[in-house]
């Protein structure tokens, strides 16, 4: 123990900090610098030339590193032929502390981000922690997250002039865990049994944290800390550590070795799948420390993204439904205080654009400025499109690719297709130029134009779908979004081939489709349920009734339980049911449901969208057959002129509707031969 007021070198000890077997940490004042610093040191029976070189290589590679997630070093002092390390003072708590008394989700995710990204900057100059664990991670009092102890990290300059003299060194008394503050680096010792299964180069570091490399004996490397982090990760996010509590040393060992962790359960499937991913047993299978920090900000990043497009398809929905009134607020939720980083700072400053995009936009919506005219759907959108004309966001443009592409699938679902295609078309553009051609976000929008394609008759949907699933099939990610994208695209592509007259082919492609959902979601989610519908649709169109109407019952069944009564999806179920039954004759039947859906849809839809005059054109069928042909010529009249408005010339479904009042016509009914000539007839 070093007196109170000791002067080493410029360097007053002030008190000490935590102390260990190998020795301890004083709280110091630099008395040249005039600011508050640690000292670190090592017993002074145990700095035998081995400790010495570790004390001095760790101060080494912390020199290297000027990280706000990395603890810092200020100098290097010899005193009485005693090694000391002048550090960054930081004052909190060991994250071993902070799991024991409960981190919030959001805040527990900015640590895990902020570790990883200590970790990324410490591999980009080739140094490797070795023994990165909660007790080695410090939440300080100002909400910064700092990663400690590189004394048994190694370089990749450093590990061969060093490995030949790191022969282990008992640890002796260990501190209590969760101390408060660091101790110096401990390596750990192995009975005799233990190290004659090792190789010459012994194990350091702790055995509930190392990767199955090191607890063989064998070098680690930047993959070996992947793995420690996805152990710290498993035990931030679960509250549990990775191993069952209790195990002997060489048991501990042996599990280490074989990765043998307990399962991750419990928690956010994306980040599931990336604590999986980092606690894999091959080395080359882990993602790197980046492309951890990365999946951790993407992460973060997902309710205020849910909320952008939550917002942007309840605009849509809302304005089509006659809602008249908007209050948004989009500036809830701002960067917490550990988002320091360049990266999150970027996100954050590209979200806040986006907020600020729409609040502005929709500001019109406020009966203060409205004064009496509030906009409909179609003037927000056409406000949203010109506010991104000429060089708006030109300093932001993947934000403003996303906008775009948010704004171009909007119109899409709205029937406004002129407005979406030079949208996405920029969007795109944007985003193979900036992302690459084979960019998840560029198969995002070639899905949107796909979709766009499909509806409006125009273009190529089904090689659209097709590069969309390349990409996506290639994109590497967690096992659960990786594998929803292909089963999403699979599913567009099926219905884009069964449209084009190819079911055999579409058929196919959609029980891919559904295995996938299947796999992934269960039997009675809602995105299964469409597989299951569009599937329903091919058996009906192939004369496959009773098992139409089989798959459809199940869908409605799955849809009823789950969605309100006029959700689309359920009224496209519900529409499908009436198609079958009349079908099979029972046409009154029919007809009631569909007349019921008719005003639905016009209510959901508005009176000028594609989705009502399809469902108006399967009513008149219903009334045709029962005798009703002037309300089937109604409906079918009406239905051709909202086609008219909404479709290019030549899209199958204005053909389908011209052909129908065509056939209505021809076959008579009663009909006045001017109406028939009146429709070019």
């Amino acid at each position: 123990m070093i007196p109170l007021g000791t002067r080493i070198g410029h360097v007053r000890v002030d008190g000490p900090l935590a102390e260990g077997g190998m020795g301890a940490v004083y709280a110091g004042f630099d008395e040249k610098l005039r600011r508050p610093v640690a000292l670190k040191a090592i017993r002074s029976d145990l700095l035998d030339s081995a400790a010495r070189v570790r004390f001095l290589n760790e101060a080494r590679l912390l020199s290297q590193l000027d990280h706000p997630n990395v603890c810092r070093i200020h100098g290097y002092l010899e005193n009485d032929g005693e090694d000391f390390l002048v550090l960054e003072l930081i004052r909190g708590r060991t994250l071993r502390a902070a799991l024991r008394e409960g981190l919030p989700p959001a805040e527990a995710l900015a640590v895990a981000e902020s570790v990883a990204r200590a970790l990324e900057a410490a591999h980009q100059k080739g140094i490797v922690h070795r023994d990165l664990k909660p007790d080695n991670v410090m939440l300080t009092e100002d909400g910064q997250v700092k990663v400690l102890d590189f004394g048994l990290a190694r370089s990749d300059e450093e590990s061969e002039k060093i490995e030949e003299e790191d022969a282990p060194v008992a640890a002796g008394d260990l501190p209590a865990a969760g101390s408060p503050w660091w101790v110096p680096s401990e390596s750990l010792f192995i009975p005799a049994s233990i190290q004659a299964t090792t190789l010459r180069d012994g194990l350091v570091g702790t055995p509930s944290s190392m990767s199955p490399e090191q607890a063989r004996g064998e070098p680690a490397t930047a993959a070996s800390d992947a793995f420690a982090l996805g152990l710290l990760l498993q035990e931030l996010f679960t509250g549990r550590p990775p191993y069952e509590p209790g195990l002997s040393m060489p048991l501990q060992l042996v599990k280490a070795a074989d990765g043998d962790t307990l399962p991750v359960q419990g928690i956010d499937p994306d980040l599931a799948a990336m604590v999986r991913s980092l606690k894999a047993v091959a080395p080359e299978a882990r993602p790197t420390a980046a492309a951890a920090a990365e999946r951790l900000a993407w992460i973060r990043g997902k309710p205020r993204r849910r909320r952008l497009r939550l917002l942007a398809a309840a605009v849509a929905l809302a304005f089509a439904l006659g809602i008249a009134k908007y209050t948004l607020d989009l500036r809830e939720e701002r960067q917490r205080a550990f988002e320091a980083r360049q990266a999150a700072e970027q996100e954050a400053a590209r979200a806040d654009a986006a907020a600020r995009f729409l609040e502005e936009l929709f500001q019109a919506s406020d009966p203060r400025q409205a004064r009496g005219r509030v906009p409909d759907a179609r003037e927000l959108l056409r406000r949203g499109t010109e506010r991104l004309a000429g060089n708006n966001l030109a300093d932001q443009p993947l934000l403003r690719a996303e906008l775009l592409d948010t704004l171009g699938a909007i119109h899409t679902s709205l029937a406004l297709y002129d407005e979406a295609r030079p949208l996405l078309e920029e969007s795109l553009a944007i985003r193979q130029r900036l992302r690459g051609p084979a960019h998840p976000e560029v198969a995002d929008t070639l899905v949107n134009l796909g979709s766009l394609a499909r509806l409006s008759g125009q273009g190529d949907p089904v090689a659209l779908f097709r590069r969309a699933l390349a990409i996506r099939e290639e994109s590497p990610g967690p096992d659960t979004p990786h594998f929803a994208g292909i089963a999403d695209v699979l599913g567009k592509l099926g219905v884009a081939l069964a449209a084009s007259d190819r079911l055999d082919e579409g058929e196919q492609v959609l029980k891919r489709s559904l295995a996938l959902h299947r796999r992934l979601w269960g039997d009675r989610d809602p995105r299964t349920a469409k597989v299951l519908h569009n599937l329903s649709g091919i058996a009906l169109f192939r004369g496959r009734v009773e098992e139409a109407e089989r798959l459809q019952r199940r869908v409605l069944a799955i849809r009823e339980g789950l969605l309100p009564d006029d959700h689309p999806d359920l009224m496209g179920s519900r529409e499908a049911l009436a198609l079958m039954l009349q079908k099979r004759g029972a046409v009154a039947e029919a007809e009631t449901l569909l007349e019921r859906l008719a005003a639905t849809a016009e209510r959901v839809y508005g009176p000028d969208h594609p989705e009502l005059a399809k469902t108006l054109s399967n009513l008149g069928a219903a009334r045709a057959a029962l005798g009703r042909h002037a309300e089937a010529r109604r409906l079918y009249e009406r239905s051709l002129a909202i086609v008219e408005k909404t479709l290019e010339p030549g899209h199958p479904q204005r053909v389908r509707a011209r052909e129908t009042l065509a056939l209505h016509c021809r076959e008579g009914h009663g009909l006045p031969d001017d109406l028939c000539r009146r429709h070019g007839l």
